[in-house]
């Protein structure tokens, strides 16, 4: 509420601003029942002069008289002195405020039951500006805020100076939400706004200046908009210009129209009644679609009664389950469980689609899906009817009929103003006559007309605007945003081949779905009129606002009209849905989810609602929860490196437990994870230790043990905030209960079993064992798990202890106790004490083997004699991944070398894997910074090492092999290779030079020739027919030199080859080599017979193009003979060629030949000509021009988008 001020009625009603002036109470009284009219509460009715009140008694105004000062009391429930009965919905509420002394004090009560649903999305307020002239630059004017779409709006006012800061003019902006600090909050908004002339009769006033429109998208970042130039200042402060007041007042009016704000708190259900569908992404057509599919009952009440399974991709269920949301939700819809049923991904989501080939394509889907139900033929009812298509001979009694089946009417709106005529356009019938005549069988060709007509109308009728069109200038598809109109109410008796009295045509506009945007994308909205009966709601995807019939219908004719206050030159209806009138009350009802929809439908989505409920709740509150990853010996079998195993290869099994869960209680939950008792195995803490040898610290994986008194500590004490991994000793076989384990006495010991033969690590389990004991006492327990036949002896077994990283420890000494032959150390971590070996840690690897002298060989097959030097191998071995320099496109293969070994050794595995002679393989590096480049060729001769060889830069975005796969610490390298048919050392010593080659029929093909550096131009053609499949061997070769697009000269083939004057291919001004297939007609001449080039160019010499070529002439020969020459060489069709312009240039001049010096001879005899290689040749400054356009391949179109389809 806000205070009244003199002579001023103030009042408020769910943010609805009304002020009127009032100078008596009778006025006062008068306004409040004039708003409740406005509003439709109430009627007025006689009453006291001091009360007033509608006659629902929804609404009562009292006037007395007010003593006091003017303030503002708190709001406070009346105390009525007679208690009444008032039902619970209708609880009044008071507030109260003080005027001054002269006026009266104004209570209105009012009850809440009639509180508006939403604030107006159209309002007109003012401003009054007094003193107008005092106003300085920098200062600012601004209006009380009045909400509209329960946003604030403000009047802003504020002079605007010059460049010499003199004031020159009064803005005028209109702002929205600006004490908001959210910053995703947007409106859309159009307003009229004027300045309210003093003195309207002044001829002064221009109308123009002091009333302008505006349209734009309010949001954060430009939260006002108007004109900094509304109106001269001089207009602005003199009373003369008839503007403002004597005393400088001035007074500003703004007409406000808003769309439902978007990311705000907009609650569609309270505003409207109805929910709106999330978008996902680029799925607006389908939510305009599905909306005006929910609001149609009868198909709605179908869609219910389709026997449906539990299955996903089912499309009726997902479909039940979007409309039943839409029924019973507060909150907007999700769509992707609709979306899945298609069988779309998420791709798929992000496509934009017509929204009339959507609903064809839904529409199809469900009726097939109807079939054989107890809603069979539901769509065929609502949306189904005939038309006619006919023939009708003009001058003879014969006709040709035929009936077709629609389900959508596609109207032409071009140079139609109304869907009436566009209608008409559709059945207005063409002419069949000349040559176009109709074959009317025994009448034989006859002028006729072909058109067709409605046999009948659907119930419901579909009418898409054909605004998209072919446009033959453009070559595409285009928006036309003429201005059609259509009527919330037509007839459409007219077009039906025989009306029907009893049942007019007429129909009444229940959608309309609005495309905003160009052909290449847009969005869509649908305003729904739910009932029928005028009243419109817009569906914006999630929000949902009420609107008016001018932004339902009139605003959405398209064109570019601003007189009815919308400015929306690209935003139009594309689609309308019409239902006939007479059966509006079978298609539009009330449907009742009680007793309309199946309670085993409304109790499964119930249930799936609950369980989303779970499940969000559980996401939410992830950060109380943490992952358990479960370790048992299983994950330590296989593992073939150090320790007991790679976290970052191993899978685990997870559970969740919360944080604050204690040890104690996880083995209760692990037990019933693993269906056993708790009492058969023990949990050890598994964590990655840091351990400290020869001043550096080195990470490895050991278990800890939980002793009794730790197991009630929370396990997120022990592990990381999201994460904590727990290993189960089971009991050995043997045994059925585990021993107890005492942590100062008793020792953890794995064993591992290292093979020389094979080269392998084998895991042997587990097992405990005093502290005191010695290592001799495990060989037995050694021999039993790795199944040999005999027990060694202690100078027949080695012992190893596993440190970290590979770093092993050969135990000499097997009679000395654990303590004191196991120094395995402390583990360290950031700010742990630097200190040096101290006692042993639970989890000591042991590898054990046999000695070397028990093999019968002397060197095992895998070349290794222990574990040591197993580790040490396997620390210098690493993954290159090679790939072919030929194949863009190449995978590649992975190949494990020995950093120590040197280029033959590469070169021998991977020949391995290729099947190819190694001396037959060119393997090229890669750059330093450009991990996807090829470097320079490693040498066969190259005596570095393979680590040398292949550089890997120490930058982890070069270390990242591929993308999407972890960073290791051993990061794969990376070579490329080619095969070559020569061996290698020969190959190195030739020299490499590009060229091109032009066959006979003027296909190119770019080729690499290597070649001796002493090679000679016939060497080059050698090698080139070697390479060339499928080349006749008599076929006649000559090699060129040229420039892009000139011929330099025909070279000699014994000449040398100079490969340093030579570019390779794309070098602008730079001399290549060519070799040309020649022709059969150029292999030889007569006297007379020269060849001179050709080239391409358009307008000017200078922008030259294409590939330049030879051409015969003779002495004698025609400017038209020449030409027949060129197209028959270039294969150009003749209606082609026929534009193309021919010239003799010479010396960079072109003389062109017009058509009647085509029949002109051409001397040679007075052409300069060389001979090369016994060729005549013309003089390269001489040549022939073909002047015309590039001919380019046509650019491939924008793919179309994939047909929209329903998949299941």
């Amino acid at each position: 509420m806000k205070t009244i001020c003199s002579r001023n009625l103030n009042l408020t009603i769910n943010n609805q601003c009304f002020q009127k002036k009032s100078r008596s109470k009778f006025e006062c009284c008068s306004e409040l029942v004039n708003i409740g009219n406005k509003l439709g509460v109430g009627q007025a009715r006689g009453g006291d002069p001091d009360t007033c009140q509608l006659s629902d008694g929804t609404a009562q105004l009292s006037l007395k008289p007010s003593k006091g000062e003017k303030r503002l009391k708190k709001p406070r429930f009346r105390k009525s002195k007679k208690k009444q009965a008032v039902p619970p919905n209708k609880k009044m509420e008071s507030m109260e405020v003080d005027a001054s002394e002269n006026d009266s004090s104004i209570k209105v009560a009012f009850f809440r039951n009639i509180v508006l649903n939403e604030t107006p999305f159209q309002i007109e307020f003012r401003h009054t500006v007094k003193n107008v002239h005092k106003l300085v630059y920098g200062s600012t004017s601004a209006s009380p805020p009045h909400f509209i779409r329960g946003l604030p709006w403000k009047i802003l006012v504020m002079p605007r100076p010059n460049r010499e800061g003199q004031t020159v003019s009064v803005g005028f902006f209109l702002q929205c939400n600006s004490d908001s600090d959210s910053i995703t909050w947007s409106c859309s908004a159009t307003a009229h706004l004027r300045i309210l002339a003093h003195d309207p009769s002044n001829d002064n006033i221009d109308q123009e200046k002091c009333s302008k429109r505006i349209s734009h998208i309010f949001h954060s970042k430009e939260n006002d908009w108007g004109f900094s130039h509304f109106l001269s200042w001089e207009d602005a402060t003199d009373p003369t210009k008839g503007y403002c007041s004597p005393d400088g007042t001035l007074i500003f009016e703004a007409e406000v129209y808003a769309d439902a704000p978007h990311g705000i708190a907009w609650d569609s259900k309270k505003h409207t009644g109805y929910v709106g569908l999330k978008n996902q992404g680029a799925t607006c057509y389908m939510n305009s679609l599905l909306q005006t599919l929910f609001f149609t009952t009868k198909l709605r009440s179908a869609v219910y009664q389709m026997p449906t399974d539990f299955d996903d991709q089912s499309v009726p269920l997902a479909l039940q389950r979007v409309f039943y949301e839409i029924q019973s939700q507060d909150k907007p819809v999700g769509t992707k469980k609709l979306t899945k049923s298609f069988g779309w991904e998420s791709l798929d989501s992000f496509m934009q689609h017509d929204v009339q080939e959507f609903c064809r394509v839904l529409l199809d889907n469900l009726e097939s899906k109807m079939k054989g139900t107890s809603v069979e033929g539901t769509i065929n009812n609502l949306f189904e009817a005939k038309t006619i298509s006919y023939i009708k001979c003009k001058n003879v009694d014969y006709q040709s009929r035929r009936e077709e089946i629609y389900y959508d009417i596609s109207l032409p709106i071009k140079n139609n103003e109304s869907i009436i005529e566009s209608f008409q356009e559709y059945v207005k019938p063409d002419l069949l006559e000349g040559d176009n005549k109709f074959d009317a069988g025994s009448f034989g060709l006859q002028d006729a007309e072909k058109g067709v007509t409605f046999k009948d109308f659907p119930p419901i009728l579909h009418i898409q605007l054909m605004r998209f069109q072919y446009d033959p200038m453009t070559d595409s598809n285009v928006k036309i945003n003429d201005r059609i109109e259509f009527g919330e109410e037509i007839n459409l008796d007219e077009f039906l081949e025989e009306a029907n009295p009893e049942d007019p045509a007429d129909y009444i506009l229940h959608a309309v779905l609005v495309h905003s945007g160009d052909n290449y994308g847009g969005h869509y909205v649908a305003y729904i009129n739910p009932k029928g009966d005028g009243k419109w709601f817009k569906f914006d995807d999630d929000v949902v606002a009420s609107c008016n019939t001018k932004e339902a219908i009139f605003a959405n004719f398209g064109g570019t009209d601003e007189k009815n206050g919308f400015v929306k030159s690209c935003t139009n209806a594309y689609m309308l849905v019409y239902i006939r009138k007479s059966q509006l009350p079978c298609i539009i009802f009330e449907l009742s989810e009680k007793t309309d929809i199946s309670g085993d439908l409304a109790n499964r989505f119930n249930e799936e609602r609950e369980v989303e409920a779970i499940k969000r709740k559980e996401k939410n509150e992830t950060h109380f929860f943490m992952t358990v990853n479960i370790i048992s010996d299983e994950q330590f079998g296989g593992h073939q490196g150090s320790g007991l195993l790679d976290p970052d290869c191993v899978s685990f099994r997870t559970i969740k437990a919360r944080k604050d869960l204690s040890w104690a209680k996880l083995k209760v939950k692990l037990a019933d994870y693993l269906g056993c008792s708790d009492e058969t195995f023990r949990i050890w803490y598994f964590k990655r230790k840091y351990i400290r040898s020869n001043n550096a610290e080195h990470e490895t994986w050991r278990p800890e043990f939980i002793d009794e008194d730790d197991m009630e500590k929370c396990i997120s004490q022990g592990g990381e905030a999201t994460s904590t991994t727990v290993w189960l000793e089971l009991p050995n076989v043997a045994t059925e209960r585990l021993q107890p384990f005492y942590t100062k006495r008793d020792l953890l010991i794995f064993l591992r079993l290292f093979d020389p033969d094979s080269g392998t690590l084998a895991y042997c389990g587990h097992l405990v064992v005093p502290i005191s004991s010695r290592l001799v006492d495990l060989i037995p327990e050694m021999a039993r798990r790795a199944f040999w036949n005999e027990e060694p002896k202690e100078d027949e077994i080695l012992i190893f202890e596993d440190r970290h990283l590979g770093f092993c420890v050969h135990q000499k000494d097997l009679q000395a106790t654990m303590n004191e032959a196991l120094l395995f150390f402390k583990a360290t971590g950031p700010g742990s004490p630097n200190g040096n070996e101290a006692d042993i840690e639970d989890g000591v690897v042991l590898i054990f083997q046999k000695h070397p002298k028990m093999y019968p060989n002397e060197k095992p097959a895998s070349g290794l004699h222990n574990v040591a030097e197993y580790f040490r191998e396997q620390a210098n071995s690493h993954e290159v991944i090679f790939h072919n320099v030929e194949m863009p496109n190449d995978p590649g293969f992975v190949v494990s070398l020995n950093q120590r070994e040197n280029y033959q050794y590469m070169a021998s595995e991977v020949s391995k894997v290729l099947r190819r002679d190694p001396k037959k393989i060119q393997f090229f590096k890669v750059p330093p910074y450009a991990r996807d480049g090829i470097g320079q060729a490693v040498k066969s001769t190259e005596k570095r090492t393979i680590e040398e060889i292949i550089y890997l830069p120490n930058n982890k975005r070069f270390m990242m092999y591929a993308q999407g796969e972890r960073e290791s610490k051993k990061n794969r390298k990376k070579m490329f290779y080619q095969l070559i048919n020569m061996d290698i050392a020969q190959f190195e010593t030739k020299s490499q030079l590009a060229i091109k080659f032009l066959f006979a029929d003027m296909r190119e093909i770019d080729m690499i020739l290597y070649a001796n550096p002493k090679s000679i131009m016939k060497d080059l053609l050698d090698e080139v027919r070697s390479r060339i499949p499928n080349l006749e061997p008599e076929s006649h070769l000559r090699i060129l030199e040229y420039t892009n697009t000139r011929i330099i000269t025909i070279l000699s083939q014994t000449k040398e080859v100079e490969f340093t004057c030579y570019a390779a291919h794309g070098a602008n001004n730079a001399r290549h080599i060519r070799i040309d297939q020649v022709l059969d007609t150029h292999k030889s001449f007569v006297a007379g017979e020269v060849l001179i080039q050709v080239g391409h160019f358009h307008s000017s010499v200078q922008n030259g193009f294409g590939t330049p070529f030879f051409v015969k002439i003779c002495h004698g020969d025609t400017i038209r003979s020449v030409r027949d020459k060129i197209r028959e060489q270039l294969n150009v069709p003749e209606k082609e060629f026929a534009k193309w312009k021919i010239a003799l240039v010479q010396s960079s001049r072109a003389r062109y030949y017009s058509e009647e010096e085509e029949e002109s001879v051409i001397d040679t005899k007075g052409l300069q000509v060389e001979d090369c290689d016994g060729v005549p040749l013309i003089h390269n400054r001489i040549w022939i021009g073909l002047d015309h356009p590039l001919r380019q391949k046509p650019k491939p179109k924008q793919a179309p988008l994939p047909p929209i389809t329903i998949r299941n």
